[in-house]
């Protein structure tokens, strides 16, 4: 994608995103702190290093936008999925909105992707911008809307996951997004 479409679908992105709610935070590290984002995510929050329980981690600094990190690890049962494959990626977070207090929208940009075969890790070309919408249910989230911000993805929808399948047809699986606690 041209740089100056990535800009328009950014613009885009963030002018929808600011018609939803006007957030009283003044920048996205501090919608995503107090909706209680920053931090680790995990559906087993064992301590350690782990080779098959996923990750996402949110953070902020001092300086610059806050970013989020994943680490997952597809298993056969996923859509697409390949036992024993790991992924990493770390995303910009450049506009974050509080569309209501179970839930947010958040704008990223790729900034890193890899994956891990046969125990070594090779670097992948960046994905698309992307929107997603994020909710809490108790002390967990879930990721109930995930899409490509130029229109071309759609990864999940309505909390469940999506496979591509050809021809930019984007198909509905029976997968649900899974919910994720804080890892303390």
């Amino acid at each position: 994608m041209r740089y100056g479409t990535r800009v328009r679908a950014l613009t885009l992105a963030i002018a929808f995103l600011s018609s939803i709610k006007l957030a009283e935070a003044a920048n996205a590290a501090d919608v995503l702190n107090e909706f209680g984002l920053l931090g680790t995510w995990s559906a087993d929050c064992a301590p350690g290093p782990t080779e098959t329980d996923d990750r996402t981690i949110y953070k902020s600094f001092s300086l610059g936008n806050p970013r989020v990190a994943h680490v997952t690890h597809d298993p056969a049962h996923k859509p697409g999925g390949h036992e024993g494959v790991s992924n990493a990626e770390e995303e910009e977070i450049r506009a974050a909105v509080e569309i209501d207090a179970d839930k947010i929208a958040i704008v990223l940009a790729p900034m890193m992707r890899a994956t891990k075969e046969n125990g070594v890790w090779v670097s992948l070309p960046l994905g698309p911008i992307v929107e997603q919408t994020i909710q809490k249910i108790g002390d967990k989230i879930q990721l109930i809307d995930w899409h490509a911000i130029d229109g071309r993805g759609i990864y999940v929808k309505g909390g469940f996951q999506y496979s591509f399948g050809g021809r930019n047809i984007w198909k509905k699986t029976e997968y649900q997004t899974p919910q994720i606690g804080k890892c303390l």
